[in-house]
């Protein structure tokens, strides 16, 4: 059996070991030059080894690092644009020198006592609170605990109870009608426009519903839509000089100086002498010589 030498640590070894059992240095066979030549060994420092394998692994691991990691989709999401609060009035006609006239009063209704005719609100307040204590859900005195808070100035605290009376009663005109005069007091134009509308519908005869209606829509900046409703109300009530005033106001507002001034012309021929008479008559001087801001 022939023998070999272990280069590495100089152990006779056989030659077909790969491995000096010794050392555990690799055997490796020299390559032949010229037909002959000897085996040759080298030792591999494991320490060494590991060391290469780590720096060669480095680049593959920050290429790795540096590949873009596919990213799950979301859907997206539309994004609306802003818009406007709702019940902001379209931008003012610019005023130079004469102002609009004020806006009549609420309609009240013919069919209805106005509150210089009613009893002693404060008195019928109590009196309808009594009966409700015997029973919750009278309508009639649920509306005339709204209706006395009402008048009595309490707007905020008539709302409750009219909005209550107004669902135990949805067919009632005058409960539907004073509930949107609370709501108009409060300032809370949107709803009324609402409710005017409803009793509109009980009661399509009754220019007071219209005539507020108009009048909701043109403190919201519905300058169009309130001159509108005051013509359909002057229709069931010509005679009525606050229906002029208020499609007068609302063609002013809207721009349309011819129609207004017609509507200024037409107040003044039934109030003459009214409160705005003289604001009226400068306002119609201030249209008719064109000096409208635009």
């Amino acid at each position: 059996m022939s023998a070999t030498v272990c280069q590495s640590c100089g152990a006779k070894i056989r030659e077909s070991c790969t491995r000096c059992p010794r050392c555990r240095a690799f055997i490796v066979a020299a390559p032949e030059a010229g037909g002959a030549g000897s085996p040759v060994t080298f030792r591999v420092n494991p320490t060494m080894a590991l060391v290469v394998a780590v720096v060669c692994a480095i680049p593959a691991v920050m290429w790795w690092s540096r590949t873009p990691v596919p990213q799950a989709r979301t859907p997206a999401r539309a994004v609306r644009p802003a818009s406007p609060p709702p019940g902001a009035p379209p931008p003012t006609v610019i005023e130079d020198a004469a102002k609009l006239p004020a806006l009549p009063a609420p309609k009240p209704s013919q069919g209805l006592p106005s509150d210089s005719q009613s009893a002693d609100a404060a008195t019928a307040l109590s009196l309808h609170r009594a009966v409700l204590e015997q029973d919750p859900l009278n309508a009639a005195a649920v509306y005339g605990v709204g209706r006395a808070l009402l008048i009595l100035g309490r707007s905020r605290e008539a709302l409750g109870p009219l909005q209550q009376a107004a669902q135990l009663r949805p067919g009632d005109w005058a409960t539907t009608f004073t509930y949107g005069r609370a709501l108009m007091a409060v300032e809370d134009f949107p709803a009324a426009v609402g409710v005017f509308r409803n009793a509109r519908v009980i009661a399509p005869n009754e220019p007071a519903s219209i005539a507020n209606l108009a009048m909701a829509l043109l403190r919201m900046g519905d300058r169009p839509g309130a001159a509108r409703e005051f013509a359909a109300a002057i229709r069931l009530d010509g005679r009525d000089p606050a229906l002029r005033l208020g499609l007068a106001i609302s063609l002013d507002a809207a721009g349309q100086d011819s129609d207004a001034a017609s509507a200024y012309r037409e107040y003044l021929r039934l109030t003459p002498a009214g409160p705005e008479a003289d604001r009226i008559n400068a306002r119609l001087s201030y249209l008719s010589g064109g000096r409208r801001s635009t």
